[in-house]
């Protein structure tokens, strides 16, 4: 792609492609595209450092698409709803983006996604062949090079809000530099660590400590100089089967985890041939006690895997989640709230409603994206679910998105299905809020794990009729708690609300699934004490077979009843968590400026920047801002986009001829899901004369 074009113009996300520009970097930080390419979602300092200190294999992906900058380089979101994402977040320890430009920055919306989910992102340091050859001499050709180029690096993660650097020098470089080399990995991951805690720099296997371009497909003496300066090696991928375990021996045993074997999902001489075969790689990793890369897993993308990307996506991801241990738990602290956007889609809707008909991708948008792994199967028959996308056939309640579940199973079965594996510390009481919508013959109600020390307590929301019956036969270890009335109805949509007041730690959020025909108390009366296994990645987590189901052949299995529900969304939060003062919320206020005027084949347009300033105190309650406009004439506001800063850029919007004022609403969506009602939200006008 070419450079970005100067205002006016839509906010963009670039590479730097020269050492210029790098040594130039002010010109970078006071351009007008800069502060839309801020992430808005931080990463804990704990994680990074948890990350760093866990003795397990770790997994890298490595985001190769189309040369990079695709529908992702546009901070405010592109009209593509069918643009590639990511959802498997659980599996993933870091995140890279790259591309063959020499300073990669990670477009915002995939540190927000990444971050949002507990996951590292890195940008790519490049140089290449004959030309990065070049660059090598002037990057290397003294002590004060080597600082000022890896001082402006730490800077760019550190004022932008990524987690560190991927280094990939492929070509040779010049012996008596290898030093200076050394220096900079050296130097950039001290200053990393010191600027930004916890975070990380990789080496990738290609230069050898005598500056040849030699991919060793391994760790060994030829590139563990540049190892042990570093937080680890990105192994090249045309390795052997017994590569990963000599690099393990090479390692030691306090830095086997460091050493990623690459694996090109395209399969270009990789291990096991990659596609559908990727795992074969992970498998051999992971044997090997050692980590994994994953190099270009958009190829389920960018080959038109079928039958659709969606189907294609979950069905590469599941081998990977079926060989690689899930090490991410989230939610970690409240408040919560997912409607499981994924970043896309065609529509949008609000409660129910469909409120912009425009294609539309942002992966900034995409919520925390649920496990789904069914716990309990029914006696006969099975159920699934799948995050589905709105259409006639399929209700969204916010977003594009919602939680599907479907099938037929036996009247008398119970289906269980976790939806997070959860660590969150609940010290007072919370609320749980969510919408769901089924068939009539068909029952949804949620279950929440809880642990308080040694003891395990389950809370079951249910809003049935037999939910007196219940209560008058009690069960130890179940609590179960009743609506808050009055229940609402949205387009169909039920939204129930009730508050759990067990404290402890809530460690899962699972879906009930059975007949309307059933009553509660027949799954309170089947279900076993939860216990604690672990899995032989070693990972925390709970499985196996959650209800006793009656398979007693003298009793006749029932017919197949056909099952379907819908989750919109779930949030939790502490009591009031979104109640402040709404007139004393801003530090600046609502405002219009850089208003300009064009003609487009007999269209009047106008590009103009809407920005403000929330309260510091406020800003960390903040997930994000929705943007709409209005004109004298409309009796609804029309969506424009979602904001991620306290700034948006209004490009090329058509104004009818006969429009005289055009009113810009800002409306503010915090973490535990709730919005401003609209007519709380602040407006600015735009006079046309």
């Amino acid at each position: 792609m070419e450079g970005p074009s100067l205002p006016p113009a839509s906010p963009e996300s670039y590479p730097l492609r020269t050492l210029e520009e790098l040594e130039n970097l002010s010109s970078y930080l006071e351009s007008f595209h800069f502060p839309f390419n801020k992430a808005s979602v931080p990463l804990p300092v704990e994680e990074r450092i948890h990350l760093r200190s866990q003795m397990r294999p770790r997994l890298l992906v490595c985001h190769d698409m189309k040369g990079g900058y695709q529908d992702d380089r546009w901070p405010q979101g592109s009209s593509n709803g069918g643009a590639y994402s990511i959802w498997h977040w659980h599996l993933i320890d870091i995140f890279v983006y790259f591309s063959h430009s020499l300073v990669t920055i990670p477009p915002p919306c995939w540190t927000n996604a990444a971050h949002r989910h507990g996951v590292q992102v890195l940008g790519t340091f490049i140089t290449e062949w004959n030309a990065g050859k070049v660059l090598c001499k002037k990057l290397l050709e003294s002590k004060e090079s080597v600082y000022l180029y890896a001082s402006h690096l730490t800077n760019l993660a550190e004022v932008l809000g990524f987690d560190g650097w991927l280094i990939n020098i492929e070509n040779n470089v010049e012996k008596h530099n290898v030093g200076n080399l050394l220096e900079f990995v050296r130097l950039l991951t001290e200053l990393m660590h010191e600027r930004v805690p916890g975070s990380t720099v990789i080496w990738y296997d290609s230069v050898t400590k005598d500056g040849v371009l030699r991919w060793q497909n391994c760790l060994n003496q030829q590139n563990k100089c540049f190892f042990d300066l570093c937080d680890g090696l990105f192994v090249n991928y045309t390795w052997k089967g017994d590569y990963p375990k000599k690099s393990a021996e090479m390692a030691g045993h306090t830095r086997q985890y460091d050493v990623y074997m690459g694996i090109d999902v395209f399969g270009r001489g990789t291990y096991g041939g990659g596609g559908y075969q990727s795992n074969l790689g992970l498998i051999a990793a992971r044997n090997a006690g050692v980590s994994a890369a994953l190099f270009a897993p958009g190829w389920v993308y960018e080959t038109g895997q079928g039958p659709s990307f969606m189907d294609a996506q979950n069905r590469w991801w599941g081998l990977v989640a079926d060989c690689w241990p899930s090490v991410r738990k989230y939610p970690t602290k409240l408040p919560f709230f997912s409607d499981f956007n994924q970043g896309f889609w065609k529509h949008y809707f609000s409660d129910g409603n469909e409120v912009c008909s425009i294609p539309w991708s942002n992966i900034s948008c995409q919520n925390l994206q649920p496990f789904l792994r069914l716990e309990s199967a029914p006696r006969q028959g099975a159920l699934k679910c799948e995050v589905s996308f709105g259409s006639d056939e399929c209700p969204v309640y916010r977003g594009g998105a919602c939680l599907k579940f479907f099938g037929s199973f036996d009247e008398a079965s119970y289906c269980l299905t976790t939806l997070y594996e959860t660590n969150i510390e609940i010290v007072r009481p919370f609320d749980v809020i969510y919408s769901i919508k089924s068939k009539t013959d068909s029952s949804l109600s949620f279950l929440l794990k809880m642990r308080h020390k040694s003891s395990v307590n389950h809370v079951l929301l249910d809003a049935t009729d037999s939910f007196d019956e219940v209560v008058n036969h009690p069960m130890p270890g179940v609590v179960l708690v009743r609506p808050e009335v009055p229940v609402q109805e949205f387009q169909g949509w039920t939204l129930l609300k009730y508050k759990v007041e067990n404290s402890g730690k809530l460690e899962a959020i699972m879906a009930v699934s059975c007949s309307s025909k059933q009553r509660v108390s027949g799954f309170i009366e089947n279900m076993e004490t939860l216990k604690d296994t672990h899995n032989n990645q070693q990972s925390s987590s709970w499985t196996g077979n959650i209800l006793k189901q009656n398979n007693n052949p003298i009793m006749p299995l029932t017919s197949l009843v056909p099952y379907e529900a819908y989750i919109g969304h779930i949030s939790m939060s502490a009591p009031h968590e979104h109640d402040f003062n709404r007139e004393g919320a801003f530090e600046m206020p609502f405002e219009i400026s850089n208003v300009c005027w064009k003609e487009a084949s007999g269209k009047r347009l106008v590009n103009l920047k809407l920005t403000w300033m929330l309260k510091a105190s406020l800003v960390s309650e903040i997930m994000h801002f929705n943007v709409s406009v209005q004109n004298e004439n409309g009796n609804n506001f029309l969506p424009l986009g979602v904001a991620m800063v306290e700034a948006f850029y209004v490009y090329e919007f058509e104004v009818a001829e006969e429009c005289h004022t055009l009113t810009f609403l800002l409306q503010i969506m915090y973490k535990c899901g709730c919005l401003w009602p609209i007519n709380q939200c602040p407006t600015v006008d735009l006079l046309i004369t």
